[in-house]
């Protein structure tokens, strides 16, 4: 059964489409009250011509931390000194 995407739902994902993944907007939506898989997400945007791949840069210390087999405040930290250095 498909549900139909009301104004809000795409006006939400539309703005975050290259800020965030599908799993990341579906977990906003849900905030919102709406429930849509990732992959429903995936498609509705690559239906209105989106990227699903964010850009490098929005991915949360988590995420990348998970990649590269590194606790989360690892990541965190090269944050802060690469911050830290930018500021000099």
């Amino acid at each position: 059964m498909h549900t139909k995407w009301t104004d809000e739902e795409l006006g939400i994902i539309e703005a975050k489409a290259e800020l965030y993944t599908p799993k990341q907007i579906a977990s906003i939506l849900k905030k919102h009250g709406y429930f849509r898989t990732p992959i429903a997400i995936a498609t509705k945007l690559w239906a209105l011509g989106y990227s699903t791949s964010p850009f490098l840069d929005n991915y949360s210390s988590a995420e990348i931390a998970r990649v590269l087999c590194v606790h989360s405040t690892t990541v965190s930290g090269w944050v802060r000194r690469r911050a830290a250095a930018s500021c000099q």
